[in-house]
């Protein structure tokens, strides 16, 4: 991975504070909703799974963009690991937000 400047290390924490944030409100949101059903009111209730996919390397970045192959399995890998932080915040109990933390991108086969 390269290098951050100050700049760009204070931008990911306050994307990832905002992207908590918004998560956190969702959640809130869905826990205060209500579905009316049979004439009775019933309580929604759910938890969230986050993975975080940090910054492409610049030798991603250089002379081609990398195969859709190789970036179609970085994003199965992010949603399985994000499917992985559900199913632990569902364990957790009711209204859980869990992160699966950050996935780096592979280094890209040479061929």
């Amino acid at each position: 991975m390269g290098s951050f400047s100050c700049a760009e290390d204070g931008a990911t924490q306050v994307a990832a504070r905002l992207l908590n944030l918004l998560l956190n409100l969702l959640l809130n949101l869905l826990l205060d909703m209500r579905i009316e059903w049979q004439g009775q009111t019933l309580p929604v209730r759910g938890g969230v799974g986050m993975a975080t996919l940090l910054p492409i390397p610049a030798a991603l970045h250089s002379a081609c963009a990398p195969p859709p192959q190789y970036v179609e399995q970085v994003y199965v890998e992010l949603l399985a690991a994000a499917d992985g932080a559900l199913y632990e915040a569902k364990q957790g109990g009711r209204g859980r937000l869990h992160t699966a933390g950050e996935y780096a991108w592979p280094k890209l086969a040479q061929t």
